[in-house]
């Protein structure tokens, strides 16, 4: 819905709309995890997770919000926690961009041959950055 918000850079236009989304549906997951993207990218990282929790509350098997909330965590250096979600993420869809994004954090925690194991198996599954 407003990622193309993202694209221009209009990260505050995205935050309010997905609000008004969230005012008009309260269990709108989506929303709060669209919001909580756009605050990890304006580096509003605790807000972020608020809202990403309340989407995983929401819908627990999401796994592109568990990457969301990821997000987060390396925004506020969290990295065991990112790792711990991106490995349900990858668990609940063994995607090579999933891979790719736990590979980003082996790589911060200084994990180079896990980093490396991961960026391999992105590639075998097709994802190209």
């Amino acid at each position: 819905m407003n990622r193309a918000y993202g694209r221009l850079k209009r990260l505050d236009d995205a935050v309010a709309d997905y609000g008004r989304a969230i005012e008009l549906d309260q269990n709108y997951a989506d929303a709060y995890n669209g919001r909580a993207w756009s605050y990890c990218k304006i580096g509003k990282f605790e807000e972020a997770l608020v809202d990403i929790d309340k989407a995983l509350e929401l819908k627990p098997n999401e796994a592109n919000y568990f990457d969301t909330r990821a997000d987060a965590y390396i925004g506020l250096k969290r990295y065991e926690e990112a790792l711990a979600d991106l490995n349900k993420a990858v668990k609940l869809s063994p995607e090579g961009w999933l891979f790719n994004r736990r590979g980003e954090i082996y790589r911060l925690m200084g994990e180079e041959a896990k980093a490396a194991a991961d960026f391999a198996k992105a590639k075998k599954l097709g994802f190209n950055n």
